[in-house]
């Protein structure tokens, strides 16, 4: 549980055991570390994204216990979580003897969802529930909920969170919290998130899951705030700070993004980093850059690194938008080879060709990937905002009001239904979707709607400058230049 580990992770124990085996490998020298500890500095690196010295380490714990479970299960998760290998993984497990331990329950549960078993995963939690003693009995509720929850599988995390005895205690709280999360309660998670924090307010474990789910919730204000925090604690956690980029990024601030994932970059030489300001510098315009840091990143994306995808998709964006349609298909080609024909591949290759202005292939790719989304009124909204991006004011505006019919409470795009009413000339309605963009979501406001109003105004200044000068405000952004934004 985050929490937890992040406490032991302070520890002074682990912290001499951390010292020890860094300096015994750095000196080339045997490690007299057991097997558990050696298996706890692997999820540490783990945890902290250095995914190649987690395998190391998890290897090099193999080596000299080749009987011992928790090397194995840190190996075994790597394949799954990192290099979506089945095979790899299946082999790991069918060295594990040990059987009757919540590590391994959970694994095998894992490992069945990865391999698209739900049913048999929840075989396995049920079946976990009938051998297992003590302590691990105890927490295999809260666990098992964690473990569901990271693959999307609520309903039944819900049921496995009831099953908790200890309904008081701190790692139940973190559950439900997710839960409510997980339900979009954001007002319920956020309470229990900041009464653990404030009974632990030097957890940064904690501090870093509340800005997460703030980032999620588009409170991104709030995420930096929380982060910072964290950041004050431990000021070499490389996650936060891709936590603090992450906030800023949404903000449309990329020149602190660019500043905390350069910090990110100095702690973690990890291509996530490169790949993060590769975006900052794209949304500021500067391809160049741009294509610097994603060549960076996929050096530096081995097979044995989760991004690969991603920087791929990058690469398409960036070519299409800079009109080298031949490099941008290329890389879509690439996609399809990896096997992610997926629904943000199709999103990808629609909004390439919106640029192409072959608007047909892009309804084409738009449906398809529709068909293959989890979540379609999320994806619509994608769309709306590809279609903005490409000046397609109209169809954008009508994407955005079949989102905000599927969803009327939701605040994020409510600056996009504004922009496009003020593009369209429709003025009353642009100036109650100001309001509304502005009382709800301020971040996405100044994001999408500065260029619309004096430089350096505040959001909550918005209303009124509009209503005074919503002549104008059509013609200056008939004037801008708003590549930034259009």
């Amino acid at each position: 549980m985050a929490g937890s580990i992040d406490n032991y992770y302070n520890s002074e124990e682990f912290k001499t055991n951390l010292n020890l085996y860094e300096t015994s490998k750095r000196e080339g020298k045997s490690c007299i570390l057991g097997s558990e500890e050696l298996a706890d500095i692997a999820e540490y690196y783990f945890e902290k994204g250095k995914l190649a010295d987690a395998k190391e380490t998890a290897e090099y714990a193999a080596s000299l216990y080749p009987d011992a479970t928790a090397p194995k299960i840190v190996l075994a998760r790597y394949y799954i979580m990192v290099k979506k290998d089945k095979e790899k993984a299946k082999e790991c497990i069918e060295k594990i003897t040990e059987c009757n331990d919540l590590n391994y329950a959970l694994l095998i549960a894992e490992y069945y969802i990865f391999t698209e078993k739900k049913e048999k995963a929840i075989m396995a939690l049920d079946k976990a529930l009938t051998y297992l003693e003590d302590e691990d009995l105890l927490d295999l509720p809260a666990e098992a909920c964690n473990l569901l929850l990271d693959y999307g599988m609520t309903k039944q995390a819900k049921h496995y969170l009831e099953l908790d005895r200890d309904k008081s205690s701190n790692d139940y709280l973190r559950m439900k919290a997710r839960m409510a999360f997980a339900e979009r309660k954001y007002e319920e998670g956020a309470e229990i998130m900041e009464r653990l924090i404030d009974k632990d307010p030097f957890n940064t474990g904690l501090w870093k899951i509340l800005a997460i789910e703030q980032n999620n919730f588009d409170k991104y204000s709030n995420a930096a705030t929380s982060i910072e925090y964290a950041l004050a604690i431990d000021d070499k956690d490389a996650e936060a700070y891709m936590i603090l980029g992450n906030a800023f990024f949404k903000m449309c601030n990329y020149l602190k993004a660019l500043e905390a994932y350069r910090k990110s970059a100095e702690i973690t030489d990890s291509e996530q980093s490169d790949m993060m300001m590769a975006r900052c510098y794209f949304c500021m315009q500067d391809m160049d850059k741009t294509l610097a840091y994603l060549k960076s990143a996929e050096t530096k994306c081995t097979e044995e690194t989760a991004n690969k995808i991603d920087i791929c998709r990058d690469f398409a964006i960036t070519y299409g938008w800079m009109g080298n349609n031949e490099l941008a298909f290329k890389y879509l080609e690439k996609l399809k080879e990896y096997g992610k024909l997926d629904a943000e591949t199709y999103l990808v290759e629609g909004s390439i060709l919106l640029g192409m202005n072959r608007f047909e292939d892009a309804n084409i790719a738009f449906y398809n990937g529709y068909k293959l989304t989890n979540n379609p009124t999320e994806y619509t909204f994608q769309i709306a905002v590809s279609l903005y991006e490409h000046s397609m004011d109209q169809y954008a505006y009508m994407f955005l009001k079949r989102v905000f019919e599927k969803d009327p409470e939701r605040t994020r795009g409510l600056a996009y239904l504004a922009a496009c009413s003020n593009y369209l000339g429709m003025g009353d309605e642009f100036i109650g979707y100001l309001k509304d963009a502005v009382d709800k979501n301020p971040e996405e406001a100044k994001a999408v709607l500065a260029d619309f109003f004096p430089k350096g105004m505040e959001p909550y200044d918005y209303v009124e400058y509009a209503k005074k000068h919503s002549r104008g405000i059509n013609e200056e952004t008939d004037k801008n230049d708003n590549d930034s934004q259009k």
